[in-house]
């Protein structure tokens, strides 16, 4: 039976969406006000619109097949997301999953749309992914300037977020086509493998391998609960404070390092106290990660002896603002907003 349609519900024809770049992650960027509420509708939806033929906005990789959804907070200085990331070779949607450039979106969206914006002489909006809890401080730039500068995404660091990464700092070890590999399964958000290889000796196979021996082990030893996808994240120790990585999902060898990616390993091998890191000043730590193109500078804030953040700056910029068509077969009724009844 249909619901009855009534002064206060309409059909929905068009999602209204920003298409947003963050760091090497294009974003579709919505207000939540515009789909149904959390769950396999919004899911549904999600995918027709990233996916569906012929006008799907998603694109061939994962970096492409990210959505944020935005929603207000009582505080005019904040807001939450929920992160979706959608796998373009499966038609699965993910929905538990953490990405700092999609907080960067989200978070530029939520400035232009007037959802959330910073205190009176602050730079700082805040915002909690709501796929994870994590919470997220972003440093904004000057108003006119929001999109010509990199923005500031600060991950805040739980105390008892510190303590589970320590039991992730014992070696575990694996032999995967010839290759004897020291690796880490660290759950932040995501659900990291690092593993002490030099990147380059990494392939897409490679990784594909190590990631179904790395998720039946991470199931084993209570560190995830299917379903989830692992990054693999191969990284190697040149001094104090510069490591070379790398960053596969599902295959696929990403343009550059992930910030979440990049926080994740600085903050593990911070944490870790790692004998590699001869003369690492531990009050206020920094590490450079080298990936193939790049270098991205993460620092980690310490107090009393834990970490208690892990900051990096990403380019941010807006690219279409506009409106995509709900597909028939996922109509759905939305609240006709006050100020149109």
């Amino acid at each position: 039976m249909q619901p009855t349609i009534t002064t206060s519900l309409r059909r929905a024809k068009e999602i209204p969406c920003m298409i947003i770049c963050a760091g090497t992650s294009r974003l579709v960027v919505i207000d939540g006000k515009s789909l149904p509420e959390p769950g396999p509708q919004r899911n549904d939806v999600l995918l027709g619109l990233m996916l569906g033929k012929p006008q799907g906005l998603g694109g061939e990789g994962s970096q492409s097949n990210k959505v944020s959804v935005v929603t207000p907070d009582p505080r005019r200085e904040a807001f939450h997301f929920h992160f979706y990331q959608v796998i373009h070779q499966t038609g699965q949607l993910m929905d538990k999953m953490e990405c700092s450039n999609a907080a960067a979106a989200a978070g530029l969206f939520a400035r232009l749309s007037r959802i959330a914006r910073p205190v009176e002489g602050e730079s700082l909006i805040h915002t909690t992914n709501t796929a994870t809890g994590q919470k997220i401080s972003l440093r904004i730039p000057a108003q006119a300037e929001m999109w010509k500068h990199p923005w500031g995404v600060r991950f805040e660091v739980a105390p008892e977020v510190s303590e589970g990464l320590l039991a992730c700092a014992v070696p575990l070890q694996m032999n995967v086509s010839g290759h004897e590999l020291t690796y880490h399964i660290v759950p932040r958000g995501n659900l990291f493998v690092f593993c002490q290889i030099a990147p380059q000796l990494m392939t897409p196979e490679l990784s594909l391998q190590i990631a179904e021996i790395a998720s039946e082990k991470a199931v084993e030893l209570g560190r995830a609960v299917r379903p989830f996808l692992p990054k693999i994240i191969p990284y190697q120790i040149l001094d104090g404070a510069h490591v070379q990585a790398a960053s596969y999902f599902e295959g696929e060898l990403h343009a550059s390092m992930p910030g979440s990616a990049s926080m994740a390993l600085a903050l593990f091998l911070l944490l870790a106290r790692s004998d590699d890191l001869p003369g690492q000043d531990l009050e206020a730590p920094e590490f450079e990660i080298l990936f193939k193109d790049g270098s991205m500078t993460v620092g980690v804030g310490m107090s009393q002896g834990r970490a208690t953040y892990t900051e990096f700056f990403t380019p941010v910029r807006l690219l279409i603002h506009g409106a995509a068509p709900v597909p028939p077969e996922h109509s759905f009724m939305i609240e006709v907003p006050e100020e149109e009844r």
